[in-house]
Formats: structure tokens, C-alpha cells, sequence
């Protein structure tokens, strides 16, 4: 049927192609164009807009980006390296005159490159670092004093005693022998008894807080110049003792005679 009317419409072309010829017209008819078959097109669906987020709020707390930490290890590193640092300030300065700051910080340049990338966790990190350090050297100072107490406190009473019965001795020794005021012989004393002096100092170095000994016989020659005073007077108030009367000397032995063994 399709066919058939294909046909018809060429007739028709024909004959009305002839008839204008015929006509003379100057006409000039459109060539014939084929019928464009219909192409099939295919819709390409539109990409989906993604989700707007919705607005922040003002009142919405802000995001933190940074990885988490373990807080609590952390602190405990901080305390550790603390330690560890007070070993080393101890080893230096036993006497408790070392700084530990400079040690403190590289305490929290490490645990802060352990756990955080190089960040505080707080403001108040240094200043943590800081006490942990300094507590812990001063635990270490106090735990040598407590072992040095048991040996030190003998030794140094009986040090002190000697040095105690020295100045006495020579005070009443010069206190009858010269007439001195008793301020002249009192400098006389502490200068006559440099060694037991020097044995004080000796005994700070080696036990307590003082390298040079220098504070600890000051304290102890300070409480010494008023009771030697009183030293002095009581000689000079005190009857001198009696003197004992010699003995004869024991006869000499008679002269050996010649020839006589003896």
C-alpha cells in the first residue's frame, strides 16, 4: 500500500511538471528531497547538584580537624620525661643549685612530638613540664638527704664537739695566762683551732647543700663567741689550783770505780 502511493505522488509530479512545460512558465521546480528518516535521540539525564550543607549556626561549636590524642598518656609521658630529666639535673648538682627549666622544655618537645605532631595540648603545658621536673629533682635531693642523715648526724655532732671543746680549751688557757679583754682572746681561740674548723667543712661538703662548707661553719661559729666570754670571766674568777710541791730528785748513783764492771 505504501508502495502504491509512492507511485501515485511521482505521477502526480510528472504530470504537473508537464503541464507547466507546456505552459511556457519560467518556473523551475524544487528538486525532489527524500524524506529524512527519523533519528532516534537519546536524552543524556542531567547530573544531580550536590546537597547544599546547610548554614553554620552561629552558636555551633567549632570543628577540630586535629587527630585525637590520648590525653591521659600523654600526661603520663610528661611525668616520665620529668623524671628521667631530674635523673640527669642530679647527676650534674647534687647540692640542689642546677635550674631545670632548659630540661623542662626539652621534656615537652618530646612528648609533644610523640603525641601531637609538635602541639600543646594546653596553654599550661610548659608550665606543667616545668613543676614535674623541678618536684621530681628535689624528690631525688631529699631522698639523698634522708640516707645521708643516718650516717651524717653522728659524725657531724662528734665533729662539731671537737671543735666545741678546742675553743673552750684555749679560751681559759689564754683567759689565765694573759690579761687580754676577752674579745682579744676569743679571736685567739677560733684561730687556734683551724683544723677542728676545717674538719666542720669538710663534713658540709661531702653531706649537706654546702660545696664550700662555708655557710654551715658560719652558723656554727656564731653561736660560740658569747658563751667563750663567759668562759673567760668563770678562769679568771676561779681561784687558781695549787701547785704541787716537787719531789726531791733521787740521790745519783756512786761513780763506778776503775776496772768495776758496771
Amino acid at each position: 500500500m505504501k508502495a502504491q502511493n509512492q507511485n501515485a505522488v511521482v505521477v502526480l509530479i510528472a504530470f504537473a511538471l508537464t503541464a507547466l512545460s507546456a505552459c511556457g512558465s519560467d518556473y523551475t521546480p524544487p528538486t525532489h528531497v527524500a524524506p529524512a528518516s527519523p533519528t532516534h535521540v537519546t536524552s543524556t539525564p542531567s547530573p544531580t547538584p550536590a546537597p547544599t550543607p546547610p548554614a553554620s549556626s552561629s552558636n555551633a561549636p567549632p570543628v577540630d580537624k586535629t587527630p585525637s590524642v590520648d590525653v591521659a598518656a600523654y600526661d603520663d609521658c610528661l611525668k616520665h620525661r620529668a623524671e628521667e630529666a631530674a635523673r640527669i639535673v642530679f647527676k650534674s648538682d647534687r647540692y640542689g643549685y642546677a635550674s631545670t627549666d632548659e630540661f623542662a622544655k626539652k621534656v615537652l618537645a618530646q612528648c609533644t612530638a610523640e603525641f601531637s605532631g609538635g602541639r600543646s595540648l594546653r596553654p599550661n603545658d610548659l608550665e606543667t613540664a616545668k613543676s614535674l621536673t623541678s618536684a621530681a629533682y628535689k624528690q631525688l635531693l631529699e631522698q639523698q638527704r634522708e640516707q645521708h642523715d643516718l650516717k651524717f648526724e653522728p659524725e657531724f655532732k662528734n665533729t662539731v664537739q671537737q671543735y666545741a671543746n678546742c675553743l673552750v680549751q684555749h679560751a681559759r688557757v689564754l683567759a689565765l695566762n694573759s690579761t687580754e679583754a676577752a674579745e682579744v682572746i676569743v679571736r685567739a681561740a677560733f684561730a687556734s683551732c683551724q683544723r677542728e674548723r676545717q674538719a666542720i667543712r669538710d663534713k658540709a661538703h661531702e653531706y649537706l647543700e654546702d660545696p664550700l662548707g662555708l655557710a654551715t661553719v658560719k652558723a656554727v661559729d656564731e653561736t660560740y663567741p658569747d658563751r667563750l666570754v663567759l668562759e673567760i670571766i668563770a678562769a679568771r674568777a676561779s681561784p687558781p689550783p695549787s701547785q704541787p710541791v716537787p719531789s726531791a730528785p733521787p740521790p745519783a748513783p756512786p761513780p763506778a770505780r776503775p776496772g768495776t764492771p758496771i
